[in-house]
C-alpha cells in the first residue's frame, strides 16, 4: 500500500510531528478524562466507565482502521464538538468513543511512515500527555483539536508531506491464530488486567488520602511510566526477566494499601513500572511462529477492558481499596507464572 512508502527526508520531519502530536493528543485525552471526572463529578465510577469505552474504542480501532485523513479529522472534529456540548454520561461516551477511534486510525496510519526515532517520537509526547492532562477541559478538548486538524491539513495539503492513497478501510482477519494455549498471549492478557484493575484507581486513592493537587496527579501517573521507559530501554531481552519483574511488581502493588507515607507509596509505584515495564520484552516473542503482534493486540485490549470492569465492579460493590490492591497483586502473580512458563517452554 503507498501508505507505507518510507517518506523522503524532506518530509520525515513533518510527519514525526505529525505523528508526535497526534500520541500526545492520545495520552492527555486519556488520563485527562480521569482527572476532569475526578475533578468535576467528585468521583471514580464515571470517569471510570468512561475510560472503559475509550478503551473499547482503542482496541475496535486496532482492528477496523479506517484510512482515510478527512474522514478521520471530521469523526475527530464531530467527537470534540459532542463532548463539548454534552451534559450526560451518553454524550460523553459517544463522543469519547468516536474520538479515540478518530485519533488511533490517524496514529496507525502515520506509525509506519515514522522511520527514525520512533521511540523518541511515542515516549515523550506520552509523557508530555500525562503531565498536563491537568489542563483538560471541554474547552481545551475543542481548541487541541483544532490545533491538531490545522497541522494535519498543512502537513497533507500545504507541504504534500503525507503519501496519497484511495480511502478505504482495513479490517484485520487474523484471528485464526487466537487461542489461550499460547502462553505468551496468555502472559501479555494477565499483565493489561492487573496493571488496569489499579492504575486509575491509584490515582484516586492518593487524592484522598494525601490531598494531591489534580495538577500532580499527572506527574504521580508518570512516576510509574518511568520504570517502564526504563525496562524498554536498559533491561536485556531475556525471559526470565519476565518473571522476576511480575514478581516484583505483585510485591509492590500487595504493599501499596499498607504504606503510611506518600514517598513509600510512590516508590512502589515507580518499582511496579520497572517489575511490568518487562511487558516490553514481548516484542522478541515475534521470533515464535505462532505468534501474531496483532492477535497479541487483541489480548492486550481484552485485558484492559476486563480491568476497568473489575475495577469498577470493587468500586461499586465492594469499595474497598485494599481488595483493589490485592485483586491486582494476584493477578500480577498470575502474570509472572505465566512468564514462568514461556521461559520453561522456550528457553531463557
Amino acid at each position: 500500500m503507498s501508505s507505507n512508502i518510507p517518506p523522503k527526508d524532506d518530509t520525515a520531519v513533518c510527519i514525526s510531528i505529525s505523528y508526535g502530536l497526534l500520541t500526545f493528543f492520545t495520552f492527555f485525552f486519556e488520563l485527562g478524562i480521569l482527572v476532569w471526572g475526578i475533578s468535576y463529578l467528585n468521583d471514580i465510577s464515571v470517569p471510570l466507565f468512561l475510560l472503559l469505552i475509550f478503551r473499547i474504542s482503542h482496541v475496535l480501532s486496532g482492528q477496523i482502521i479506517i484510512r482515510s485523513y478527512l474522514l478521520c479529522m471530521l469523526a475527530f472534529l464531530l467527537g470534540s464538538l459532542l463532548f463539548y456540548s454534552s451534559k450526560t454520561i451518553a454524550g460523553y461516551s459517544v463522543s469519547i468513543f468516536v474520538i479515540e477511534f478518530a485519533l488511533h486510525s490517524l496514529r496507525e496510519t502515520f506509525k509506519p511512515l515514522v522511520r527514525a526515532n520512533r521511540r523518541f517520537w511515542k515516549d515523550v509526547p506520552r509523557a508530555i500527555g500525562f503531565t498536563t492532562s491537568f489542563l483538560f477541559s471541554p474547552i481545551i478538548l475543542l481548541v487541541l483539536t483544532f490545533t491538531t486538524i490545522i497541522v494535519l491539513l498543512i502537513s497533507k495539503y500545504g507541504l504534500k508531506a503525507l503519501p496519497s492513497y484511495k480511502a478505504h478501510v482495513d479490517v484485520v482477519t487474523d484471528y485464526d491464530k487466537i487461542r489461550f494455549a499460547v502462553p505468551e498471549y496468555m502472559f501479555v492478557f494477565l499483565h493489561h488486567l492487573q496493571f488496569f484493575i489499579y492504575c486509575y484507581i491509584l490515582l484516586f486513592y492518593l487524592k484522598g488520602m494525601f490531598q494531591i493537587r489534580e495538577s500532580l496527579l499527572g506527574v504521580v501517573y508518570l512516576i510509574g511510566w518511568i520504570g517502564y521507559f526504563i525496562v524498554d530501554y536498559f533491561v536485556p531481552a531475556k525471559k526470565r526477566w519476565l518473571f522476576c519483574g511480575h514478581i516484583l511488581c505483585a510485591v509492590c502493588i500487595a504493599l501499596i494499601p499498607f504504606s503510611p507515607s506518600l514517598f513509600l507509596i510512590l516508590s512502589l509505584w515507580f518499582l511496579t513500572g520497572v517489575g511490568g515495564g518487562t511487558i516490553f520484552l514481548r516484542r522478541y516473542f515475534k521470533n515464535r511462529a505462532k505468534y501474531s503482534e496483532i492477535v497479541c493486540d487483541v489480548y492486550e485490549g481484552i485485558g484492559q477492558s476486563l480491568g476497568i470492569i473489575f475495577s469498577i465492579f470493587i468500586v461499586v460493590f465492594v469499595n474497598s481499596p485494599h481488595v483493589i490492591f490485592l485483586t491486582s497483586a494476584i493477578v500480577a502473580g498470575a502474570s509472572a507464572y505465566s512468564a514462568l512458563r514461556i521461559a520453561e517452554i522456550r528457553g531463557q
